[in-house]
């Protein structure tokens, strides 16, 4: 299985490397409120993106894991399902870009990259994944990274155009797209829209309580975007979602990670549950003293990691991106419990746990942003990720199902001493967090002695499908 998640985020890495680039030159090469519209723009439309994947590929992955399914029959339902659903969503997203974009050049922006959308049902990753060729899902991720990086890089640099941008990006997903349309055509089958009414129904019924988790995970995160580009401006939109995009390129790899986990997960909680119990808890120490390390270090890192990557004119997100950067162990660690919802066909409640973040979203996510602007949404965004887990971890302890809270305990503990020391100890970021990383990695090996059974153990684990999976939304 760690063999698995290895190559997807090699995968996963390289495309975001590749956004970085992108992103971070056009931050350099614009002016700071027209990269807050770009920020808008494609935060509405990754939004869009799952109100479009509606969990359809996670389904897609279970069938084939455990029914044996025909994959080319259900790659043509699951198209087809998502067809109509951007018959629905890209106008819904150009009326949100009217309602709530702060001018009218954002407006036309967010419509021209609300077309990149289109091609979505033709790019069926989670197919690839579920049938162990997941090389070619990565190649598509980076085929899509570097046609739009390459396209900014020459173009945009010379004349800079928002509606360039737009339109780069559109044509960055139809190359991805063609792409794994021919993949499939070659390797499993003719790509095709299916519209049985009754299995897409059943399709549609069975997905639904993860697409609705999807998208409110996606509410959660990008609503708070929208509430600062309308309260606080284009500008500070920019720097909340300079800092954001770090943070959702780190949860997008613990998305990863569940869901290449899941496959050994479904195969061991029916027929054995106490084994599924002990790969989860086994996973989730290895997960706890990493996640935790990757969020104290870019904590010490926020202002020169932005300065690197976007510019020195992006050091006042330096607050924004300290607090975003717990958002990654936080959703890693939840994730074991919500996961294992899904696995039992509980997918329902980790829907209401969802639903648990987005109402505090809703409750306290205006006020925080009137009152405290940017900072108030990165709070309101660790706060939602926060009730989540606890939420999950209610329903899984009421279920019996395996829920370790503890093995996160020493890491926390001593993540936050570093940080206390970091703030009385007068070091360069780079060397307090050098010095960081040392005491944390040693006291890892003196604090907790079943870390390394258990990272031996995880790396001899193999699913007996070879299923992995390569989405960069988040769940």
């Amino acid at each position: 299985m760690i063999r698995d998640v290895g190559l997807l985020w090699v995968g996963q890495a390289a495309t975001k490397v590749l956004a970085f680039v992108a992103f971070a030159f056009l931050a350099r090469v614009l002016e700071t409120a027209d990269y807050g519209a770009v920020e808008f723009a494609m935060g509405l439309a990754a939004f869009a993106t799952v109100l479009i994947d509606a969990g359809l590929g996670t389904v897609g992955i279970r069938r084939l894991a455990q029914e044996g399914t025909s994959p080319a029959r259900l790659a043509a339902h699951v198209a087809g399902a998502q067809m109509g659903l951007v018959a629905v969503v890209v106008p819904l997203a150009c009326g949100c870009a009217l309602l709530f974009a702060p001018d009218s050049r954002t407006v036309l922006l967010s419509c021209i990259v609300a077309a990149s959308l289109v091609p979505l049902p033709w790019r069926q990753d989670w197919l690839f994944q579920a049938t162990g060729q997941v090389a070619w899902s990565v190649v598509a991720q980076v085929v899509r990274g570097a046609t739009f990086a390459v396209l900014v890089v020459l173009f945009v640099g010379h004349r800079p155009s928002l509606n360039l941008v737009g339109v780069f990006e559109v044509i960055a997903a139809v190359v991805a797209a063609a792409y794994l349309t021919r993949q499939q055509a070659r390797r499993i089958g003719p790509p095709r829209l299916a519209c049985n009414r009754g299995e897409l129904r059943r399709l549609v019924h069975e997905a639904m309580p993860i697409g609705a988790a999807g998208v409110v995970w996606g509410f959660i995160h990008y609503t708070p975007l929208l509430l600062v580009g309308a309260v606080g401006g284009v500008i500070e939109a920019a720097h909340l979602g300079a800092a954001q995009r770090l943070a959702i390129t780190l949860v997008s790899f613990s998305f990863a990670y569940h869901v290449a986990f899941f496959p050994a997960l479904v195969q061991r909680i029916e027929a054995d549950p106490e084994a599924a119990g002990r790969v989860s808890l086994a996973s989730f120490r290895v997960a706890a003293w990493f996640g935790i390390a990757v969020g104290l270090a870019l904590t010490l890192l926020a202002e020169p990691v932005l300065a690197l990557v976007y510019g020195e004119k992006y050091g006042a997100a330096a607050p924004l991106l300290r607090c975003l950067a717990w958002i990654f162990p936080v959703t890693l660690l939840s994730g074991h419990v919500r996961w294992q919802l899904v696995a039992l066909r509980e997918a329902r409640l980790m829907l209401v746990a969802q639903v648990t973040g987005a109402v505090l979203v809703v409750v306290a996510g205006p006020l925080l942003v009137w009152g405290f602007g940017a900072r108030g949404a990165a709070a309101a965004m660790l706060l939602a990720c926060l009730a989540i887990w606890g939420a999950a971890h209610r329903f899984a302890r009421a279920r019996r199902i395996a829920a370790p809270i503890a093995p996160a305990v020493r890491p926390a503990l001593v993540a936050g001493v570093l940080l206390l020391l970091a703030g009385v100890v007068p070091l360069g970021p780079w060397i307090a967090c050098l010095a960081g990383m040392l005491a944390y990695a040693g006291g890892a090996l003196l604090l907790d002695r079943q870390l390394i059974p258990d990272l031996r153990w995880m790396l001899q684990l193999r699913s007996e499908r070879a299923v992995v999976a390569g989405a960069a939304e988040g769940s």
